[in-house]
């Protein structure tokens, strides 16, 4: 019969691995052997015995003649021990790992003294890697390891042992804990620290955390939290996927039935009573469901596999350690199977998708050829199409430990190609292969590897003939992060066909980039043809006619038009706004960047956003003369501005590499820098910074490049869930169309579903001309509402008094929001400009001024807000500035009926309007003040909204007078907005003022509770929930607030907080169901959820 017991960490995470360990090959050692084969020693984290041994029989000297091959000698294996132990820490703990990496995977030399005194090297192996059967494979538990500079211990739950050398750490978690395999991952964390076992964790080169049927995440030492990784074995990775499965399913069910791996554990005490599950006579074998667990040890710790990992497919990069995930170790196994086993393909395709580790799969591909036994004497060509990512590629490969020669121009490259001794690797960009094909041989060689990096993917067009004009025997392999375009499956072929594919739905399924948040923020302004007009005349009148015409069609350019500086200003406005709001100060340290349309727009940017005085910012563009940025032969060149701008960094930074370059590293620093980048061209693509949270895109991106520059936001850093992407220049249709144009049919490279899926649901990008054949129909909406209300349409308070009726103003703000939107689609559409009369056009922005003024004096007589509430201000400018129409009468901004004085004052004031106006004033007013402070007493504010909405539906039904409505109306204000404790609501007599956090506990729980208590006839005493709801205040008051002052100290909302509330609430929702015991686990995840989004409402810093 199951119990309990079984979700405990022993019994179900465990016992378990260790069973299938030893299924795999690992001899269990019980901590009593460890602590043996350790000298007794907690620092020591070698098996001395064991290494002793293999050291030995690894190295044997080639047999004299006649003789027996003879064991390595006590004294070489003494010396190999020790320097295994003398690992350089002092120059930090990476380092030290990586020291020690090198030391097992590319050995170490002894030096003896023959009889006749000549000196000979040996090289010592600590392990076999082409043989592992030769190499002793050994598992425990719960190795007690003396912490640095203390005299307690931490004790790891399972650590594997090859040749007596610790190589994998695994901590093992209930799966009933909150987050099991996070908890495994912060006690890593914890025993990496300076003053926990870095003595065991510096030989350590996998990390696991696991939790029996739960995730399962791995690492490598010093990884950080947010780069863990779940291991995934998909069909397409491997021809003997289902075989492979079907003998992981074995192993598991013979592993947890066999006797002999029980027997073995059970020489460990707290193992004595642990036996396999007996099966009743003639009953069914039994058969055990597969967990991460099991596929993450099957797949990573089977012998082979587990040598094969730590020695190609680790990486030090940038003072880092990095381990494949698993889209990177199946696509080098893919390409070097597919390239050695048919000598006559050319090459092929990588798709792996942006963020996914691209590069670092070139390097370990490239480390692999350089030793595969198909490939003797190999050459390998990195082939770039841009200088930024030439180098950074270089720099790759240099900090991962790879020679590189860089070849600068076609003849050294070709020199390179042709010396014997020269570097194995070789970088280069592809723009040079065009001299060479003009001016020298083409390079016949065998073993010639040419690696594309896509840049701007020119390898595909003509340049790619060249390359093969160069090199008519290479194998080509193209990496790609984007799908290829429909116009580029003829060329895909021509490589050889896809190698291996990982498309972006799996990246952001495994974590491996973050998904992305579009929104689309068109500037809310009208151009009132009039003034635009008698501007144009004056400045034009030297001008011949053509050119006026010339100079009409360029000022009207929705291009021209989004970079006016009143529209650069509201940007700027919102973007500083919107950034300092969200992530501003951020313990993350997060960035934005920003896309300005030409560098003329950029510089002035800079200065519009430092005027906000809200976010710092610099920009980073080529120098003035370069034409980056420029869409049509006849945009302006540089500009004084633009010229003073690179005149001041030119002093600042001295020369442009420079400029470049410390503006990068200032930006990338986390403590420091500018918030925001500012940017034309460049960081767009192949440059990334995980701390890159939101885009703001204020230039028409198209294409391959609109895709590389969203990607920019979708690295993962820690706190950071998703990468935001605000649009403020209308590029949905682009963004439309680069779906589309990526997709295929026959060649299934790309699924335009395949973005949307990544981002927030209900993104809908539709083509634009579709969209505008509605306005004329959208237009004549708005006019319908008001059609038999109002008989002189000259008259606003006839239009204010019809859309007293709530119903009717929802669907008016609806109507006008998409008349509106469409309008501004429109006129920032050439093409609809072009087709559409004059005299219709003026006809739209006349009739939606006339409406945006209505709607302002609706949002002032009734105290809504729509979506175009936070844009107010940058609105009302550039509306004073371009439109001419009737004046908008602003009466003053929304008051919070909280502030009594300023509200009483407004409600004085708007008297004269009548009674009706006045009560209505205070009713919308009161149920928009209980809409914003909905969330801090969700139950009662509820019950408000209900109260205010049947008072409004009594008016409207002819069941109330006048007089009654405003009695009814101040009574609901009232309600609202009273001294604590002046609505009761049956509250207990424990809960003495309603306004309370316990109250409002209260009042969200009390009805559920009673709902589950009368389905299974029990009884909750109201004084006991009450009791409840206070401690539930007062575990958010010790979370959150000062003990001395009782102010709000920490936000609610981060991530650190969040988690140390829920944690609390966890358990105080469990003491809940010992008062009511058919509470369900599911209705409690509710309830913290509930309690959460409370806290965060009730307690703002």
């Amino acid at each position: 019969m199951p119990t309990a017991s079984l979700f405990r960490e022993t019994p179900a995470s465990k016992v378990p691995a260790l069973l299938l360990l030893q299924a795999l090959g690992y001899t269990y050692l019980p901590p009593a052997q460890v602590r043996t084969l350790r000298g007794q020693r907690s620092d020591e984290v070698l098996l001395t015995p064991v290494l002793n041994e293999a050291l030995a029989q690894l190295n044997q000297r080639p047999p004299a003649l006649g003789m027996a091959p003879q064991p390595l000698a006590e004294a070489g294996v003494r010396t190999s021990v020790e320097a295994l132990r003398r690992y350089p820490l002092e120059r930090g703990y990476v380092a030290a790992n990586r020291h020690l990496h090198e030391l097992l995977t590319l050995g170490r030399y002894h030096e003896t003294t023959t009889a006749n005194g000549e000196r000979r090297s040996h090289a010592v192996r600590y392990i076999d890697w082409e043989t592992p059967a030769n190499n002793a494979f050994h598992v425990t538990e719960e190795l007690a390891v003396a912490r640095s500079g203390r005299a307690d211990t931490f004790r790891p739950d399972i650590v594997l042992y090859v040749n007596g050398i610790p190589l994998v750490v695994i901590e093992c978690k209930a799966p009933d804990q909150n987050s099991p395999e996070h908890q495994g991952i912060r006690q890593h964390m914890r025993s990496q620290a300076p003053d926990g076992i870095r003595g065991l964790y510096v030989y350590a080169q996998l990390l696991m955390a696991m939790c029996g049927p739960g995730p399962a995440r791995y690492a490598t030492t010093a990884t950080p939290t947010e780069l863990w990784a779940r291991w995934r074995e998909r069909p397409q990775d491997t021809p003997d996927h289902a075989a492979r499965r079907a003998r992981l399913q074995t192993l598991k069910n013979e592993a947890s039935v066999n006797e002999t791996l029980y027997a073995a554990l059970r020489q460990h005490p707290e193992h004595a009573a642990l036996h396999p599950p007996t099966v009743p006579a003639g009953g069914a074998p039994l058969s055990w469901e597969l967990t991460e667990q099991d596929e993450l040890l099957f797949h990573l710790c089977e012998p082979a596999r587990l040598l094969e990992l730590v020695r190609d497919y680790l990486l030090f990069e940038a003072g880092h350690k990095v381990v494949a995930r698993y889209q990177q170790y199946y696509g080098v196994r893919r390409t070097l199977a597919g390239l050695a086993d048919d000598p006559t393909r050319p090459g092929g395709v990588l798709w792996h998708s942006q963020g996914s580790g691209k590069s670092l799969t070139m390097v370990m591909l490239a480390r692999q050829l350089t030793r595969h036994p198909a490939f003797p004497n190999p050459k390998i060509v990195l082939v770039t199409d841009r200088v930024e990512l030439d180098e950074q590629l270089f720099h790759t490969f240099k900090r991962a430990g790879l020679s590189v020669e860089h070849a600068s121009t076609g003849q050294r490259l070709v020199k390179l190609l042709g010396e014997a001794h020269s570097s194995t690797i070789i970088s280069t960009l592809i723009h040079k292969f065009a001299a060479v094909v003009k001016t020298l041989q083409p390079v016949e060689r065998d073993n010639l590897f040419v690696l594309v990096d896509e840049g701007h993917r020119t390898q595909y067009g003509r340049l790619s003939v060249q390359m093969r004009q160069v090199f008519p025997r290479a194998r080509f392999v193209a990496f790609t992060g984007t799908p290829l375009q429909r116009g580029e499956k003829h060329t895909a072929e021509q490589f050889g066909g896809f190698l291996h594919k990982y498309p972006i739905t799996d990246a952001v399924r495994d974590g491996a980039v973050l998904p992305l948040v579009y929104e689309s923020r068109l500037p809310d302004f009208q151009v009132n043809a009039d003034p635009l007009d008698r501007y144009f005349n004056h400045i034009a009148e030297p001008l011949t006619p053509y050119a006026q015409a010339d100079l009409k069609r360029k000022f009207s350019r929705s291009g021209a038009l989004n970079q006016a500086q009143q529209v650069l200003r509201a940007k700027a406005w919102d973007i500083a706004k919107h950034f300092s709001r969200f992530w501003k100060g951020n313990e993350g340290g997060f960035k934005g960047q920003v896309v300005a349309p030409s560098k003329r727009a950029a510089v002035q940017l800079k200065r519009l956003l430092d005027e906000t005085r809200l976010v710092t910012s610099e920009v980073l563009i080529s120098p003035p003369d370069e034409r980056e940025g420029y869409d049509d032969a006849h945009a302006a060149g540089p500009t004084d501005e633009v010229l003073t701008f690179w005149a001041r960094m030119m002093d600042r930074f001295g020369r442009p590499d420079q400029y470049e370059k410390n503006l990068k590293s200032q930006w990338l620093n986390p403590d420091g820098g500018p918030d925001l980048m500012i940017v034309v061209d460049k960081l767009l693509t192949g440059f990334d910074n995980p701390r890159n949270v939101v885009l703001y895109l204020c230039r028409r991106l198209t294409g391959h490049t609109l895709f590389q520059a969203i990607a920019r936001v979708n690295r993962c850093a820690p706190g950071k869930s998703r990468g935001f992407i605000l649009d403020y220049d209308g590029v949905t249709t682009e963004l439309s169309a680069a779906l589309e144009e990526f997709a295929t049919d026959d060649f299934a490279t790309y699924d335009p579903q395949a973005l949307h899926d990544a981002a927030v649901p209900g993104l809908s990008l539709l083509d634009v001309n579709t969209e505008l054949e509605e306005l004329g129909a959208a237009h004549t909406d708005v006019h319908e509402l008001f059609r038999g209300y109002v008989s002189n349409r000259h008259d606003p308070a006839a239009y204010i008094l019809v859309l007293a009726d709530e119903a009717l103003r929802t669907r008016f703000f609806e109507r006008l929001r998409r008349f509106g939107r469409l309008l501004q689609l429109g006129l920032s559409t050439l093409q609809w400009v072009r087709t559409v009369s004059p005299e219709q056009r003026a006809l739209y922005e006349q009739d939606l001024v006339f409406f945006e003024n209505l709607r302002r004096a609706i949002i002032q007589q009734y105290s809504l807000r729509v979506d175009y509430a936070q844009y107010e201000p940058q609105v009302q400018q550039l509306i004073d500035t371009h439109v001419t129409a009737g004046d908008i009468r602003v009466l003053t901004e929304p008051v919070d009926i909280f502030d009594r004085e300023k509200f009483a004052a407004e409600v004085a004031r708007l008297a004269q309007e009548g009674t009706t106006a006045q009560a209505l004033t205070i009713l919308t007013r009161t149920l928009r003040t209980v809409t914003d402070h909905f969330a801090e007493d969700p139950a009662l504010n509820q019950r408000f909204s209900d109260l205010i909405k049947a008072t409004l539906a009594d008016y409207e039904a002819g069941r109330l007078a006048d007089a009654e409505l405003l009695r009814q109306a101040r009574a609901h204000e009232a309600a609202v907005v009273g001294e604590p404790g002046s609505v009761r609501h049956d509250l207990p007599g424990a809960l003495q003022d309603s306004h309370s956090v316990a109250a409002a506990v209260f009042r969200m729980v009390q009805p559920q509770l009673h709902n589950e208590a009368g389905t299974t006839g029990a009884s909750l005493p109201a004084e006991a929930v009450a009791e409840w709801a206070t401690e539930a205040e007062s575990i958010m008051r010790r979370v959150l607030t000062d003990p001395a002052t009782g102010a709000v100290r920490v936000d609610a909302r981060q991530s650190r907080v969040s988690s140390q509330l829920r944690q609390a609430f966890e358990d105080h929702a469990w003491d809940l169901r010992r008062l009511l015991p058919s509470l369900t686990p599911i209705w409690l995840d509710d309830l913290i959820l509930q309690l959460e989004q409370l806290a965060q409402a009730r307690y703002r810093p």
